[in-house]
């Protein structure tokens, strides 16, 4: 899978995240054993949310299989765990698995703060949550043969 970049400004005051973390949004994107990862690195926030979600978006099989690693994600506001949760719900509404992973400091103080994003994950390692997609994937296609 080629790289998928998203660029663009966050809002001009830093929110949740370390004071002065403004900047560009860069997704990077590979396959880990069939696993899409998603590596968001600089904010996700109001002003880039909407540039993660049409990565996401790109992601158009179904069943795909998705980990977010936030261990490079500076920030996080609002519109970012809302993004989050829009994803979620785009990938598991194609019979998708998505979870995020690497969450740490104020952008896992943040996500920690919202109801709703409990079912995201967070606390895993990134390759920890790649093995758990790649056991989903495999119980799906066993229980699909049946």
């Amino acid at each position: 899978m080629p790289p998928v970049s998203a660029v663009g400004r966050s809002s001009p005051r830093p929110r949740h995240g370390t004071p002065g973390e403004d900047g560009p949004l860069v997704v990077g994107q590979h396959r880990e054993r069939g696993v899409a990862v998603l590596e968001p690195r600089g904010p996700l926030t109001a002003g880039t949310a909407d540039r993660f979600t049409g990565v996401v978006d790109a992601l158009a099989p179904d069943r795909e299989h998705v980990v977010v690693d936030l261990t490079r994600t500076t920030a996080l506001d609002g519109e970012g765990v809302r993004a989050l949760l829009r994803a979620a719900r785009a990938v598991r509404g194609r019979d998708g698995w998505f979870r995020v992973a690497g969450v740490d400091g104020d952008v896992g103080r943040t996500l920690r703060g919202w109801r709703g994003a409990e079912g995201l994950g967070g606390t895993s390692s990134p390759a920890a949550e790649v093995s758990r997609a790649v056991a989903h994937r495999a119980a799906q296609a066993y229980f699909a043969e049946e």
